[in-house]
This record gives C-alpha cells, sequence and structure tokens, in this order.
C-alpha cells in the first residue's frame, strides 16, 4: 500500500516496516527519546566520562528519516515497486541515522573534559612578579580533545543504542 513503509525497513533495530506514516512517526519519535536519554561512555586517558545525549542537544532529523523509509521501493511505478517488493522480499533495509547535536552545548562538555580529563592544557604564558622582579613564564603548548574528530565519534555513539565504549582522542594545541 501506498501509505505504508515497504517491506521490512529498520532504524537502528526498530521496524518500521509495514506502518504506516503517522505510526512510523511515533516509532521515530520513541527511538529518540530513548537514545537521547540513555547515557554514553567515552574513554578520554585512563577514564571513563558519560553523558546523556540530550545534553549536548542531541535529536533525530525525524522527518527526513520518516522520508527515506517511506521512499524505500517506490520507484518505477507499479511494477517497478513490485519487483523491488518481490526482490527484498526477506531482505531488510537499515536507514542510516540522520541525527545532530548543538555545537555550542558540545563544546561546554568537551571543554569541561579538557580540565578534567586531558588536564595538559595549553599554556598562554604570563608575567608574574617575584618580589619586585617581573618573571616571564612562556607561553607552551598543552593537550586538549581533537575538536576535529571527537563530535563525529560522539554523535556516531549517540545515534545507536548498541553503545561501546569509545576512546576520544587528543591532540597537542598551541596556546591562543
Amino acid at each position: 500500500a501506498g501509505d505504508q513503509v515497504m517491506g521490512s525497513v529498520q532504524l537502528d533495530g526498530v521496524e518500521l516496516g509495514g506502518m504506516s506514516p503517522d505510526d512510523a512517526e511515533l516509532a521515530i519519535a520513541d527511538h529518540e527519546a530513548l537514545l537521547a536519554d540513555e547515557p554514553a561512555s567515552f574513554l578520554i586517558r585512563e577514564s571513563i566520562v558519560n553523558v546523556q545525549p540530550i545534553a549536548t542537544g542531541f535529536s533525530l532529523d525525524n522527518q527526513v528519516i520518516l522520508d527515506r523509509a517511506l521512499a524505500i521501493g517506490r520507484e518505477g511505478g507499479f511494477f517497478g515497486e513490485f519487483w523491488w517488493w518481490l526482490t527484498h522480499l526477506f531482505q531488510t533495509t537499515n536507514l542510516d541515522v540522520a541525527a545532530s547535536t548543538d555545537p555550542e552545548a558540545l563544546e561546554l562538555i568537551l571543554a569541561q573534559w579538557d580540565e578534567e580529563a586531558v588536564g595538559n592544557p595549553p599554556f598562554p604564558g604570563a608575567v608574574v612578579v617575584n618580589g619586585t622582579e617581573p618573571e616571564p613564564q612562556y607561553p607552551a603548548a598543552g593537550e586538549m580533545l581533537d575538536r576535529g574528530a571527537v563530535p563525529g565519534l560522539m554523535l556516531a555513539s549517540f545515534s545507536s543504542i548498541n553503545r561501546v565504549v569509545v576512546t576520544l582522542p587528543i591532540v597537542t594545541a598551541e596556546p591562543e
């Protein structure tokens, strides 16, 4: 029927196949709530840190996921759809999760983890007065979580109910 998700279509193990658009939308929203609330664990050096994805502004793009689910097997008119159904009778189509986080909320968490778990921040330099003599303290490189890799690793973890502890990479950072 044109008003249902065709075949066996799953989102992270949640079966959407055979559902009406309204039912599929509810199933996606329920799964989003489950993913957003379930803590994810990350390894930084020797420390395990946990965060609820909702704290990072995690959300699924429910409409994109629903549109993808409804589009499966819908090419080529009646005969194309019938052929798709026939050739996919015993197969499951797994949808990619379309999700995002809020960059500002994520950065607040990463900055806290830089301080607490990485523990070797870049030093911008300073001048201290020792008695009456000023003494320079020169800038020095430090370490921080890799802002190029970590957001994607975290989003991938948040996007699956089958979570494992993910090691977050650390990079050398120059003072700003």
